[in-house]
């Protein structure tokens, strides 16, 4: 990057200043990514001749030339590279696939099941008894990344994991896949054309060159918090695997992240009207309470909002662990004023730059980690009869949509609004088949002034692998 800012003086094309980035050491490592294409059988344009010639140097000539002009003909480069075959797979389909008389004698049956386990462990999953690899990420960008950056690790434990050797031109190719992805998603973050051309690849490629284009635009949505617009790029990308995040594998997003954005989709607007209501709504409440009751761990997400602007208001996102666990952020929409704090029992420690604990007489931190609970549903599910019900399908799930009358809702708002709100609409959505609750929505005013608010409190995950510690 410092030598593009020293040759940008220069009076020289685009062309001429892209053929001087990173000098023979760029040629040297086109050469090498050609290779490795070559090997892979890869020779089109989509991601061989072209395409082999792109490594982080041109990155680096087409974010800048993004950033400067607004725009860059090496895009579509960049963006085949996301498409670039998983060189890191195919080793490990063969070696799977190795029945023979040396590759028995190499990796005898225990040890290949340690091997397994070991790749298990960090999040890549196989059969050695089918000789099947069952992860269907790119295996190559998730050896070296976390989420949407690059592990910093010399040698990552997923790659440490692989039963083969990675040769430095392997290693070089898996973080050119890596650096493409990381600088295709900060850079849609920043330009809408560039986040355009990703939700085209999403579309036009098939279903293995469209995940990295489709974790980008959920991703983008996700960090703008346009839940409703992430929500329909996630679940084309989730219904690749929709379960990979049980299984243990590694993903871009996480089991919770994915479900609470997939929830805040949900409405009667998008969920079409099941044949049959339920025959007893008040037993399938009673069944949801203990279900949530016994949860060791959920997330949550509740959104407060006035109702004349939907775009602004509070968030709240919340990981529990049972008992008394809770793990915070709070964000103000749309400033992006955020803190963060993990709440044990009534003691919390908030992050403020570096973690601290607060006074042992301010809990009231803890009061709001108490707040974000499904304690208090619980409670109402069991105590309060529902007046309507109704059956709803969105995606592959049934929800059972109860509806109670808006005077019996005082009690779940009764210290999160101010005094005198009048509660106007309130519904429960269950889970039909896991027998959880999914979604409360209530809407109120408040009866002095007139204001209006909306309350969105979502719940997912229930029973998933997660740990709320002590910083």
């Amino acid at each position: 990057m410092q030598q593009l800012v020293a040759l940008a003086g220069a009076n020289l094309s685009i062309e001429a200043l892209r053929a001087q980035i990173g000098g023979a050491w760029a040629s040297k490592m086109r050469r090498d990514l050609g290779l490795v294409l070559s090997s892979l059988g890869c020779s089109d344009t989509s991601g061989g001749a072209q395409s082999g010639a792109v490594c982080y140097f041109d990155f680096d000539c087409c974010w800048s030339e993004m950033s400067i002009l607004g725009e860059s003909d090496l895009v579509p480069a960049v963006l085949d590279v996301l498409a670039w075959p998983d060189l890191t797979a195919a080793r490990l389909t063969r070696w799977l696939g190795d029945r023979s008389w040396l590759g028995r004698l190499r990796w005898p049956a225990r040890r290949r099941r340690n091997a397994a386990a070991a790749l298990t462990r960090a999040g890549i999953l196989c059969d050695t008894t089918a000789g099947r690899l069952e992860t269907v990420e790119d295996l190559d960008r998730l050896c070296v990344m976390g989420g949407f950056y690059l592990l910093r690790h010399r040698v990552p434990a997923p790659v440490s994991a692989l039963p083969f050797r990675v040769r430095p031109a392997d290693t070089l190719y898996m973080r050119t896949k890596a650096l493409a992805m990381w600088s295709t998603w900060s850079n849609a973050l920043l330009h809408a054309s560039v986040l355009a051309r990703c939700e085209q690849r999403a579309v036009e490629s098939d279903e293995r060159a469209s995940r990295g284009p489709l974790s980008i635009v959920a991703a983008v949505h996700l960090a703008r918090r346009d839940y409703r617009a992430a929500a329909p790029w996630l679940r084309r990308y989730l219904a690749h695997t929709p379960v990979r995040w049980r299984r243990g594998e590694r993903c871009p997003f996480t089991h919770g992240e994915a479900a609470l954005t997939l929830l805040s989709d949900l409405s009667k607007d998008v969920a079409p009207l099941g044949a049959e209501p339920p025959a007893n709504p008040k037993a399938l409440a009673l069944a949801c309470a203990e279900r949530v009751d016994e949860a060791g761990t959920y997330v949550a997400r509740r959104r407060f909002t006035a109702s004349d602007k939907a775009d602004h208001g509070i968030e709240w996102t919340l990981l529990f662990e049972s008992p008394d666990r809770c793990h915070v952020t709070q964000d103000v929409i749309p400033a992006g004023d955020s803190d963060e704090w993990i709440s044990i029992g009534s003691l919390s420690h908030r992050k403020t730059g570096a973690w601290m604990t607060p006074a042992k007489d301010d809990d009231g931190d803890a009061r709001v980690s108490r707040s974000l609970l499904a304690d208090r549903y619980v409670r109402f599910l069991r105590s309060a009869e529902p007046v309507d019900a109704e059956t709803r399908r969105h995606g592959d799930t049934t929800y059972v949509l109860l509806r109670y009358p808006p005077t019996a809702g005082a009690v779940l708002v009764e210290d999160i609004v101010a005094p005198g709100t009048v509660v106007d609409l309130l519904e429960l959505w269950i889970d039909e088949r896991r027998k959880g609750l999914s979604r409360v929505d209530i809407r109120a005013h408040d009866g002095r002034t007139g204001t209006s608010v909306q309350i969105e409190h979502l719940f997912a995950a229930y029973d998933t692998p997660l740990s709320v510690r002590a910083p």
